[in-house]
């Protein structure tokens, strides 16, 4: 807490009165906030008065200096003393906030250029220390140990923060723990000052962001002995132990991102240590690893890099934080290539292939081939190799063996840290991917002996013999189609037989019953030259033991919330109907002489689209089917994030319960009033608000009197519909003109007895003007798709008809292929529909002039209409 003496001077007299802030929290200059689920963060101000004579306090933001936000509140006093209490909110964008709070006119405090955005926690060696690259940006922060206040950033590793402020365009803030020549128990948790640590572990928590940090980057093991097989254990051992004591101290890092060592700065059997940490994500699958070869920038010491390499390193792992933490769709080969499999081509062993998990490229240096090596009895052979080849359709790269060199049983790739044909320093030849990263090195990656056959994995397996899906099916007639190198499986009546391009022949026969399902796997053995394998392959039905159900029209709202719902289906054969209960067993009326039960628990999510069926389970038999219901009309769970005014009475209320569609529920603090604000991912066309209150047969909190409030923006909302419920535990529902929202508050005004409670929350999709087909109306085309004027600006009007109820989508493609907009997706019924496009992307952002394709898309059906847009 710290106290404010503000002194304020009343008309011309000579009369000074002092009036004394207490704060209890207030932003620091220079601070940042990390941003949460909703993109902002935060800010609290709080504190207390404790003079008498001032009437309201007022809190001023603004936003790159101008005016951006005002709050105030009347003070109200006990004692001498005014408590007051701000929780504003600030975004993740390039944008510095100012805070300046006032006593009625007079400035009792502020704060500048504080920030919201993304913090990171990086640890290790020298080579995590920094990029060397000196990049100012007032977005750019960090706290000190020295003063422990915020300060401009001038560099951060691997010119990462520069990288994510360019491509993310928001602030960032590194916690940078790496000391050069240290081994990594130097970083186990100890939180004394005097460890790293600690250290970190202070700064983190003197900043307030122990539940902020998004990710820990590592770069360590150039200090660790690495010369036995134990101490890469016992590094594996340490590296789970720094990981999960951070999982704890910072519950909210949700990744760990790794660099692969690369051999250089002294130490002995580092291609061990570089296996063991090849092998973390195995162990920590929140691990992602990213190799050092193939990177440019080498320094002349042979242990650290230049700033072009720093560069490259970070370039690449910005790729796999990109995908993992802002949805970023380049995801093709931006991972290293790591081994999967050593096997033998051939009986005589003079082809050695290594299988990858992607296509890798062989290096123009042809020495390449002398830097993979074969574990001996006597110990390792480097040089084994005549040649390589690479085939980047199967992944593979082929060694090309020496007279004998078939006798090792494991393969390593790149040496220790020693060229062992020249003694220097090794620093390649090196593998690559077609993004230019290096494969994980590999130490002593076992070679399978036991057959040259392939893993089968079918495609797809028809089982044709018999006419009904609920028996089971003896070894008559199959046929497969399965993929192996350069061979396929074709069929006969009782077995498969492989055929290769290679020198054998294998037979893959059926064995035991197959149990039909609409989807599964059934085990086949193959033989070849007196070995045997099983294996797996998928299984298509003839028919369905169920065709997709839809969620019966009157009951459609019910199924938003996890509550009592009826649906309806129909059986593939015959006129046999299905009606189930979610939450209770139905049964199948069928002319068959057997039951069907369905059994479903609670809905766990319910969607307006058919995208994500709700799965309902069918049994008959032993035999288990999954068949799915739809649940049209509703904005998609998987869509919303919730808000509400108050805290909730206990953890166990939380306010996220409203819209997940369990039984959790969400009960306030304090009496109403309250709110809450409901986003969505998108703006949605909605008429309908769902409430459904907890179901607790005491009936506190269940809203009483309502209002219900859209916006687009968040901060501007209108009112669509007021009114009262009643008193019960039933679902209640407010229904308004249908309109544009992207945010939807619902406004407890009152409540029985005193808390205000929400089970579920949810929104009905309102129809697009649409005149239905029926009794005395035309018949809709079958298909039309028009737009006017075109070329058009500033809007379009779209105009299309449907034929049949069914799942469409109305969407906006460049002439590349990208998706630019989609206007509209959802079930829909028969119809003519009109709706206008401003020229906007899913963003909100205009597009350029040009050309675009309009498309409309069905389940079987595509219309597509070329657009010109003028600017």
């Amino acid at each position: 807490m710290k106290t404010i003496l503000v002194f304020a001077l009343l008309s011309f007299s000579s009369l000074v009165i002092g009036q004394t802030v207490s704060l209890n929290s207030f932003p620091q200059k220079l601070q940042f906030f990390a941003r949460d689920a909703h993109d902002s963060a935060i800010v609290p101000v709080a504190g207390s008065v404790t003079s008498l004579g001032s009437d309201s306090i007022i809190l001023t933001i603004l936003k790159n200096g101008s005016p951006w936000a005002r709050f105030s509140q009347d003070l109200t006093y006990s004692g001498d003393s005014a408590p007051f209490t701000f929780n504003p909110r600030i975004y993740a964008e390039l944008a510095s906030y100012k805070f300046e709070l006032r006593v009625d006119a007079t400035l009792a405090s502020n704060a500048d250029s504080v920030l919201c955005g993304d913090a990171f926690l990086v640890d290790g060696q020298s080579n995590a220390a920094s990029s060397g690259v000196t990049y100012y940006s007032p977005w750019l922060r960090h706290i000190s140990l020295t003063d422990t206040t915020w300060h401009r950033s001038w560099s951060t590793p691997w010119d990462l923060g520069k990288t994510i402020i360019e491509n993310q365009a928001i602030p960032v803030c590194f916690f940078n723990g790496a000391v050069g020549a240290t081994a990594i128990v130097s970083h186990l948790r100890d939180t004394t000052l005097t460890s790293i640590y600690g250290k970190l572990f202070f700064l983190i928590t003197r900043a307030g962001l122990r539940n902020g940090i998004r990710a820990m980057l590592w770069y360590q093991g150039e200090s660790e002995g690495g010369d036995s097989l134990y101490n890469a254990v016992g590094y594996a051992n340490n590296f789970k132990a720094i990981h999960d004591a951070w999982k704890t101290d910072c519950p909210s890092i949700t990744n760990f991102y790794v660099f692969q060592i690369r051999p250089g700065c002294g130490s002995v059997r580092q291609d061990i240590l570089r296996d063991c940490q090849r092998r973390l994500p195995a162990l920590l699958p929140d691990v992602s690893l990213m190799s050092t070869t193939n990177v440019a920038g080498r320094s002349s010491d042979n242990c650290h890099f230049v700033t072009a390499g720093y560069q490259e390193m970070g370039g690449w792992m910005y790729r796999l934080m990109s995908r993992d933490l802002y949805g970023s769709a380049d995801t093709v080969n931006i991972t290293p290539p790591d081994i999967q499999r050593a096997f033998y081509a051939d009986n005589a062993r003079t082809r050695l292939v290594l299988q990858f998990d992607q296509p890798v490229l062989l290096p123009a240096d042809a020495s390449m081939k002398n830097y993979f090596s074969l574990r001996r009895e006597y110990g390792q052979e480097w040089g084994v190799a005549d040649s390589l080849s690479a085939d980047t359709a199967a992944h593979t790269v082929t060694l090309h063996m020496h007279n004998n060199a078939s006798e090792g049983d494991a393969v390593s790739y790149i040496p220790p840290e020693y060229d062992p044909f020249t003694g220097l320093n090794y620093n390649g030849p090196w593998l690559s991917n077609t993004r230019g990263i290096g494969p994980l090195t590999f130490f002593h990656f076992s070679i399978d002996n036991t057959d040259p056959l392939d893993s089968l994995t079918a495609t797809s397996m028809q089982a044709f013999a018999h006419d009904s899906v609920l028996e089971q099916y003896d070894t008559t007639r199959v046929s497969a189609v399965i993929a192996y190198s350069t061979g396929k499986i074709d069929t006969t009546e009782k077995e498969c037989v492989y055929t290769s391009l290679n020198t054998f022949l294998a037979t893959v026969s059926v064995f035991g019953q197959v149990i039909a399902k609409n989807t599964g796997t059934a085990r086949i053995r193959v033989s070849k030259q007196g070995f045997l394998d099983t294996v797996s392959i998928r299984i298509v039905s003839t028919t369905a033991i169920l065709d997709s159900i839809r969620l019966s029209e009157h009951e459609k709202n019910t199924a938003l919330i996890g509550f009592t719902m009826t649906a309806t289906g129909y059986f593939q054969k015959g006129a046999e109907r299905f009606f189930a209960n979610i939450d209770t067993v139905a049964v199948w009326a069928s002319t068959n002489p057997s039951i069907v039960s369905v059994v479903k628990g609670t809905v766990k999510q319910a969607t307006g689209a058919a995208t994500q069926p709700i799965p309902v389970t069918a049994t008959l038999q032993g035999i288990y089917d999954t068949c799915r219901v739809f649940a049209p009309f509703l904005v998609p769970r998987a869509d919303m994030t919730v808000t509400a005014s108050d805290e909730p009475y206990s953890s166990s209320f939380a306010v996220a319960y409203t819209v997940d569609s369990t039984r959790n529920s969400y009960v306030s603090r304090l009496a109403a009033p309250q709110s809450f604000t409901v986003s969505f991912v998108k703006p949605y066309r909605i008429s309908k608000l769902f409430y459904l209150p907890w179901q607790d047969s005491r009936m506190n909190g269940v809203i009483a009197s309502y209002a219900v409030l859209t916006s687009m923006d968040s901060v501007t909302f209108d009112t669509a519909a007021t009114g009262t419920w009643a008193v019960d535990l039933k679902q209640k529902e407010a229904v308004f003109t249908a309109r544009d929202a992207k945010h939807v508050r619902l406004s407890a005004r009152t409540a029985n007895n005193y808390n205000v409670n929400a089970d579920e929350i949810g929104f009905e999709l309102a129809d697009s003007t649409t005149t239905a087909t029926g009794d005395g109306l035309p018949a809709v085309p079958a298909w039309s798709l028009e737009t006017s004027p075109n070329p058009f600006n500033p809007a379009l009007i779209i105009q299309y008809s449907l034929p049949k109820e069914d799942v469409y989508r109305l969407s906006v493609f460049s002439v590349n292929g990208k998706k630019i907009r989609t206007l509209e997706q959802g079930w829909r019924k028969p119809g003519h529909y009109r709706l206008s496009w401003n020229g906007r992307d899913n963003a909100n952002h205009p597009l350029a002039g040009g050309v675009y394709i309009l498309t409309l898309e069905g389940t079987k059906q595509l219309l597509q209409k070329k657009m010109i847009y003028l600017k």
